[in-house]
């Protein structure tokens, strides 16, 4: 059970959905940004606890950033259409 946490939380997608999903929620406010800056935290928090990569998933944990921030992006700007055409 632990491992396939272990390999949820390596994975890029995960943290593009949690992005995502708070950029839908949230939009572009204090709040969205404070959840933004603590999931960042979080993930330097999660790479310490990690600790050394592997050539196997190396570029999946370093990818996961910028794909939770791509899809807090994604998120909001699909919040923001939404939020001019209803």
């Amino acid at each position: 059970m632990l491992e396939s946490l272990k390999h949820w939380l390596d994975s890029p997608l995960s943290w593009a959905i949690v992005g995502f999903t708070v950029g839908i929620i949230f939009g572009v406010n204090t709040i969205s940004v404070w959840i933004v800056t603590i999931g960042l935290i979080g993930f330097l928090g999660y790479l310490a606890a990690h600790g050394q990569a592997s050539n196997r998933n190396e570029g999946w944990l370093f990818a996961s950033w910028a794909t939770f921030i791509l899809g807090w992006i994604t998120g909001f700007v699909i919040y923001g259409i939404n939020y001019v055409v209803v």
